[in-house]
């Protein structure tokens, strides 16, 4: 569905375990395509928000707690 879409990133609406991420993605890398779960989503927004110092080391330890 993704390719017939043209879609590049695929996101899973719950959260997913880092090994489950992991098989996704790999088996999504021959199409060149990725997954995120809603974690990763979330953290993606707050990521490209953050202005400060603070706010970035913040989301970066729980980017490092999800994994």
């Amino acid at each position: 569905m993704m390719l017939a879409e043209d879609a590049q990133l695929l996101i899973i609406g719950n959260m997913l375990k880092p090994q489950q991420i992991y098989a996704v993605n790999e088996y999504l890398r021959k199409w060149n395509l990725a997954a995120w779960d809603r974690v990763d989503l979330i953290l993606k927004i707050f990521e490209r928000h953050a202005v400060t110092t603070e706010a970035r080391l913040q989301i970066e330890l729980a980017a490092i707690k999800h994994m």
